[in-house]
């Protein structure tokens, strides 16, 4: 008896190894996914895309799925996303659109600035996903480029603004013109001239303390006495018109008005 059961330990123990490695041994690695977005920082015109690649490991079933989100602020259309070389034809929406490793390009709906997230997920998994948020592009800004901060009355001085925005819309930008309006706490505030740089392209309402045109360019007279308080306030709008948009990018600007020496 006592023989038989020192032959049978062994026995029984090399089945239950057996038994083990045909159960399967290690398990495989689990799916992940990696999200790479070039460039992730610095500013691009509306027609330069961010380039996305999602990369899969261990699946596999090497399709992903591409999602955008934006802030609700923004607008419901958060831009598209396309291959390569299709023309920015938006072949993809929230769909199974690529593999692992095939690039996809993003742009933005528009010139402005736009933050959008990127979610990559994959099909095999839909619990392995991958994010990534950008903010891209040129805020239209509107600054002075010249502007004198002292001038003694009746004197005069030059002034200039200058847009700032997308390198591509700016032409645009430029051509919708500039509005010129100059207060004070007097009733002679000064007027506007045309530049003698420019000397052409304003229009003037008949007091001349307003002027628009499609020069960025344009000349202020200080009033003949010094108004109340001792300073006026310039300022440039964009948009031609005589009563621009208080949402429109604009500049202000004090000027001191001193007596004559």
């Amino acid at each position: 008896m006592r023989i038989w059961v020192r032959c049978c330990v062994p026995m029984v123990w090399l089945g239950l190894v057996a038994g083990l490695v045909g159960c399967g041994g290690t398990p495989p690695p689990p799916v992940s996914i990696q999200l790479n977005v070039q460039p992730t920082t610095g500013q691009l015109d509306y027609l330069q895309p961010n380039v996305l690649t999602g990369t899969l490991s261990n699946a596999t079933n090497l399709e992903i799925e591409w999602q955008l989100s934006c802030p609700a602020g923004q607008g419901a259309q958060c831009g598209t996303l396309s291959y390569p070389n299709s023309g920015g034809v938006d072949v993809i929406d929230g769909l199974t659109a690529s593999v692992s490793g095939q690039q996809i390009n993003y742009l933005p709906p528009g010139s402005g600035v736009y933050t959008v997230t990127f979610t990559a997920t994959s099909v095999a998994d839909k619990t392995k996903m991958a994010s990534a948020t950008i903010t891209r592009g040129y805020p239209t800004v509107m600054t002075f480029d010249s502007v004198p901060t002292t001038l003694a009355v009746g004197s005069s001085g030059s002034v200039s603004a200058l847009l700032t925005s997308d390198p591509i819309e700016i032409n645009v930008l430029e051509k919708l013109g500039y509005t010129w309006t100059v207060t004070c706490a007097s009733k002679d505030c000064g007027t506007f001239s045309n530049s003698p740089s420019s000397p052409i392209g304003n229009n003037f309402t008949s007091d001349f303390t307003t002027a628009w045109g499609y020069t960025q360019y344009i000349q202020y007279n200080a009033p003949a006495t010094v108004p109340s308080g001792g300073t006026v306030t310039v300022k440039v709008t964009l948009e031609a018109e005589s009563t621009p948009d208080p949402s429109q990018p604009s500049a202000t600007s004090t000027i001191t008005i001193t007596p004559m020496q």
